[in-house]
């Protein structure tokens, strides 16, 4: 009779003791991964982000007062962060691990699902460990492509395993959520929620069972976006909520046929940075190709979540590297698949070929349990981890502060970086500065309140709404005079250098000896304690 402690011992070696052990020391790779770039400067949006978040946790309306022309989950993300973290580095990168974490379990359960293993799972979810930090793709900062991955991923992941109203409700929930980190989402909602609604996991269910359930998820969507809408209405800023989201975003937008058409050159199509990834979206379109041919219904899934994320990468319309994140959890997904469904394959053809000749299908084979087409897949398994390995560790011979000029190749983030802590010294704890550029990032490292809530200058420049943008900036900085303008040179020697708020600067401000810090010029306000302590200095 075995004894308790055997038992003990075989369940914790069991697959899915062995899977969650795996899942873990991943979930700690990719802690050291982003703990690498911790001190790397942050991206203009992520600092955006965040700024705001913490804006609106001091009393400032967002778009009434902070103006943006996303959606408003990202900053209400930022926020949860900062109530949990406290404003500043930390609550960044919890974020974006907790983002990553979310994302490695959704891999791991939907490539593992549909017969496939654990195995294919587990190769999934190293793909993504390695790649979650992958710095072309710049996917070690929590971006809006994050949670949208992650709210899809999930949705994908209940479609493939569940059934039922409850299913139904919390993947309409999930897409809808996805829209309101950005409307984008909408694209791969609407291709797989359609694809679901052709195949559905029970073939035989009659067409009014799939339109109650179709039904069920748009009912979830359209609710929470209801009570997005309804609590702006309820303030009284529904209208700069309409006018920041759909009509600044229909000119942003631009056409979306001709984005569609240009996706399809292949400097957009493949970008060259990305372009050793490749044997990824080959063997994940190879398996697709194979259950289209099949007509099998994950694999149907997972084709129109693939066209889905071609096309919003797409109509983002500037291709920018980290757009392409959005092609990571369904190739990575595909991939885990295809390397589940050659075992799948060896395993039919051993039996197959065991009745035809009376093998004895108990024993064991040379190559494991499937025989050569399990060592195929273990072996293209392993390459595909080879390959990345050899992408990702030159990386991280870099230090932090070099990340964001390869990533966008030049040094501006390095040094809003450097001049936000200086500008934090420089200025007492009561006294705010005004930035003509577009890096918010100031603020965030200065920790100084921006005196107006725009915090980029492109909506003051061009669009339906910059007459409209540039009163409220200018009467802001009327009343508010800080007493210091941060000046990015791009901006006011450049496109901008008449525009009402530039020539006000320039009457109101003035530079002093020093002032110059590279991409960015200092300016003092006329007759202003800061310009009198400046001085002082100097002499």
């Amino acid at each position: 009779m075995p004894s308790e402690t055997s038992g003990a011992t075989r369940r914790f070696l069991s697959p899915r003791w062995a899977a969650a052990c795996v899942l873990l020391l991943l979930g700690g790779l990719i802690i050291v991964e982003r703990l690498h770039t911790f001190e790397e400067p942050l991206d203009r949006d992520v600092a955006a982000y965040a700024v705001m978040a913490h804006e609106m946790l001091s009393g400032r309306s967002l778009y009434s007062d902070l103006w943006e022309h996303r959606p408003p989950a990202m900053f209400l993300s930022y926020a949860a962060a900062e109530k949990l973290f406290g404003y500043g580095e930390h609550a960044v990168f919890l974020i974006s691990v907790l983002g990553a974490w979310a994302i490695l379990l959704g891999v791991f359960l939907a490539a593992s699902s549909c017969g496939f293993g654990i195995r294919a799972g587990l190769w999934a979810a190293v793909f993504w460990a390695a790649l979650s930090s992958d710095l072309f793709l710049q996917s070690n900062q929590p971006n809006t492509e994050l949670f949208m991955n992650a709210c899809a991923l999930w949705a994908f992941v209940l479609l493939l395993r569940a059934e039922g109203l409850g299913r139904s409700l919390l993947v309409g929930a999930l897409f809808g959520l996805a829209a309101a980190y950005k409307s984008l989402s909408a694209v791969s909602a609407a291709l797989l929620l359609t694809s679901d609604l052709v195949f559905p996991g029970d073939r035989s269910a009659p067409w009014s069972s799939r339109l109650r359930s179709l039904g069920a998820m748009s009912a979830a969507a359209a609710a929470l976006w209801a009570l997005l809408i309804g609590y702006f209405w309820l303030r009284g800023s529904f209208g700069d909520f309409y006018d920041a989201n759909v009509t600044f975003n229909r000119f942003y937008a631009g056409s979306g046929s001709q984005s569609l058409l240009a996706s399809l050159q292949p400097r957009f199509l493949v970008p060259p940075a990305l372009r050793s990834l490749l044997p990824f979206a080959a063997l994940a379109l190879s398996g697709a190709a194979w259950g289209l041919y099949k007509r099998e219904r994950h694999w149907l899934l997972l084709a129109a979540w693939i066209v889905s994320a071609q096309i919003e990468i797409a109509l983002h319309r500037k291709f920018h590297l980290h757009y392409y994140q959005l092609w990571l959890p369904p190739v990575l997904v595909g991939c885990g698949w295809a390397l589940g469904l050659v075992e799948k394959l060896a395993g039919e053809r051993r039996i197959e070929l065991s009745k035809r000749r009376r093998f004895d299908t108990s024993k064991p084979m040379a190559f494991g349990r499937f025989g050569r087409g399990s060592a195929a897949a273990n072996l293209a398994a392993c390459a595909l981890a080879c390959l990345l390995a050899w992408r990702e560790r030159p990386f991280y011979g870099l230090p932090a502060e070099d990340w964001p000029v390869v990533k966008v190749g030049h040094r501006y983030f390095p040094e809003a970086k450097k001049l936000g802590l200086e500008l934090k010294d420089l200025l007492r704890r009561d006294e705010a500065f005004f930035q003509w550029g577009n890096e918010p990032e100031l603020y965030f490292y200065s920790r100084r309140s921006p005196p107006t809530g725009i915090l980029h200058i492109e909506p003051l420049l061009k669009g339906p709404l910059k007459e409209r943008l540039s009163e409220r900036v200018l009467r802001e900085l009327e009343n508010k005079r800080p007493p210091l303008a941060v000046i990015s040179r791009w901006t006011f020697f450049g496109e901008s250098a008449g525009h009402p708020a530039a020539l006000w600067l320039a009457r109101n401000y003035r530079g002093f000896a020093g002032n110059d810090r590279g991409h960015f010029v200092l300016m003092a306000r006329k007759g202003s304690d800061l310009e009198r302590r400046l001085l002082k200095r100097l002499k």
